[in-house]
């Protein structure tokens, strides 16, 4: 699977923009995203602050780690 160009954590700052009133429009063409993949974003870490994103990460890390292992 392609890795993308943006962390999670810059992804949730992208996100707060929109929630803190800037239009999706202007946000996106701003950093190069298109419309789809700010919705399939804010589907998937809509809500999340980026704290809460480290452990997410981690948390992911460590299954990929135990999977790893266990097969």
């Amino acid at each position: 699977m392609k890795k993308g160009q943006f962390t999670v954590e810059q992804i949730i700052k992208i996100l707060q923009e929109v929630d803190a009133g800037a239009k999706v429009d202007q946000v996106c063409r701003r950093h190069g995203v298109s419309r789809p993949t700010y919705y399939q974003w804010r589907k998937r870490y809509g809500g999340l602050e980026v704290n809460e994103a480290k452990h997410l990460r981690e948390l992911q890390e460590e299954n990929r780690r135990l999977k790893a292992t266990g097969s």
